[in-house]
């Protein structure tokens, strides 16, 4: 019986913390008027090469190292994706279209990958 009063204690303690948190969340600022939403986060170009490129090129190259080709394969294919959303996601770069610069420096760079790959060939990878 105690642990059953202590349980609906807790629980409705829970709800009313919910319940304040949601009302404090939708109150006006002083004054009577709403804040602003905070502009939503977008990555820069930095962001991206650190956060999402940068650890698939480590991955790629212990993958064609130790000769998992297959993992090699799967991590060439998401370079090439990840690169591919980059280009949706910061269409300019220094006032140049990030698409060419990626079609300029990667894509050749991914197909000789692919090739090296599908050859099972560790120098090829290597020199790719």
């Amino acid at each position: 019986m105690r642990s059953a009063l202590w349980g609906t204690t807790v629980g409705l303690a829970a709800v009313a913390a919910v319940a304040i948190g949601i009302d404090a969340s939708q109150s006006p600022a002083p004054g009577g008027t709403r804040q602003a939403e905070p502009p939503a986060y977008r990555p820069v170009t930095s962001d991206l090469m650190n956060d999402v490129i940068q650890p698939r090129h480590v991955k790629l190259w212990l993958a064609g190292k130790s000769q998992n080709w297959a993992f090699a394969e799967y991590e060439r294919h998401n370079i090439g994706g990840a690169l591919a959303r980059m280009t949706q996601a910061i269409p300019t770069y220094k006032n140049m279209s990030t698409a060419s610069l990626v079609g300029s420096f990667a894509t050749p760079e991914l197909a000789d990958l692919e090739t090296a790959i599908k050859a099972r060939n560790e120098m090829a990878f290597v020199q790719a």
